[in-house]
């Protein structure tokens, strides 16, 4: 119970200032609001063929961090974050086969460009992986067992090593090279030219 001599009048407690908590209840319902606004702003999900929701850093069955297979190598660039130069000879007639990615000399990510337009991803770089949880470095068993369907074939130069062909949703499909029992390198994309032994060459 509030004593007699306390008051939460203006005219008898000269130190209240009502337009104070006016102000702060106007900050709060401000932050509120934005906070509100970017959470809607945000893109929904991808998602997987299995409706499970997929991030944009790993590989899938329709391309990579914005770039989808059957985009022109202008279309990637714009889609890719900070974009994407060529990394073999740039006067290549659109007909042709060459690669672009982030960083020129390096094909830790490589898109394959056929026909003018992307056919195909190439990684080298082991912190890349697929929708799955496959990845460079990566015991070949471990990543047959995600990938149930997939059948096992020689490579063409090493027949020693392992080549391990996934099917993924669609016509894409996923190859792992194998190398002492890892994964030394993998690609994903569309037939025929996910099926390019040697890259462009």
């Amino acid at each position: 119970m509030l004593s007699p001599n306390t008051s939460l009048r203006t005219e008898s407690n000269p130190h209240f200032r009502p337009w104070i908590f006016i102000a702060v209840g106007v900050w709060v319902l401000l932050v509120v609001l934005a906070a509100c606004t970017e959470r809607s702003a945000q893109p929904p999900p991808l998602e997987s063929g299995d409706g499970h929701p997929v991030s944009t850093d790993t590989v899938t069955s329709r391309g990579f961090r914005g770039v989808e297979f059957g985009m022109t190598a202008r279309e990637a660039s714009a889609a890719y974050p900070g974009g994407l130069v060529v990394l073999e000879d740039a006067s290549a007639p659109p007909d042709e086969c060459y690669y672009i990615g982030p960083r020129q000399g390096s094909y830790a990510i490589a898109f394959m460009v056929v026909s003018g337009s992307v056919q195909r991803i190439d990684i080298h770089a082991d912190a890349i992986e697929t929708e799955r949880g496959a990845g460079v470095g990566m015991p070949l068993d471990e990543v047959a067992a995600l990938y149930p369907g997939a059948r096992r074939q020689p490579d063409k130069y090493a027949p020693r090593n392992t080549n391990l062909i996934a099917p993924l949703d669609g016509p894409a499909h996923a190859v792992f090279e194998e190398e002492d029992g890892r994964i030394r390198a993998y690609h994903v994309g569309l037939p025929p030219a996910v099926d390019y032994v040697e890259g462009c060459a």
